[in-house]
């Protein structure tokens, strides 16, 4: 409590203390190969930015695939790590890359993401942010995913999907590899 302090309502008894807590899992071997514990405001994209950024003096980043959940799925994370010539999957939240996911028709296609001011307004490296937006946009993967229940979307019969993003290529990663 002393050294990150604490949260506390009046009507609880409990007193929470206040950290974020973010690590980088090998999930080849279970280790955990970067981890960091922050009072600050950070954002989960922005410390896991600052692990990547530290990891590339420890394992060859060309040669892994980082994946996130949909807390990660911001626009700076995933330049960050193509920055890094490393590879991601990463799960979108419902309203991430709205207008991309509409546009598709297959389970498995690529997309054109507009870089524009307002994706890359949280891009703190200025250089990265300039070249990012003079390229204008960038190409990735757009994978839908049928989830494996028996429950049902409310406003339909369709079975329950997940969307993810990637940059992996096809030839690297088929849609088969995905789906289980």
């Amino acid at each position: 409590k002393e050294k990150f302090g604490y949260k506390s309502k009046i009507d609880t008894k409990n007193i929470i203390p206040r950290a974020r807590i973010s690590y980088i899992t090998d999930t080849l071997t279970n280790m955990i190969v970067n981890a960091d514990i922050n009072i600050e405001a950070n954002s989960e994209p922005k410390m896991a930015i600052q692990q990547i950024d530290e990891l590339e003096n420890i394992i060859d980043l060309s040669n892994s695939i980082l994946m996130g959940d949909r807390g990660y799925d911001s626009i700076e994370m995933m330049i960050n790590i193509i920055e890094h010539n490393s590879y991601f999957i990463i799960r979108l939240k419902d309203s991430t890359f709205k207008k991309e996911r509409k546009n598709i028709t297959g389970d498995d296609e690529y997309v054109w993401i507009n870089m524009t001011k307002q994706r890359l307004k949280n891009v703190d490296n200025d250089e990265i942010r300039e070249k990012y937006l003079e390229e204008g946009r960038i190409r990735l993967r757009i994978v839908r995913v049928p989830l494996e229940t028996d429950e049902q979307d409310e406003d339909d019969d369709k079975p329950k999907e997940e969307y993810l993003i990637t940059n992996l290529p096809k030839n690297m990663a088929p849609y088969e590899d995905f789906k289980g």
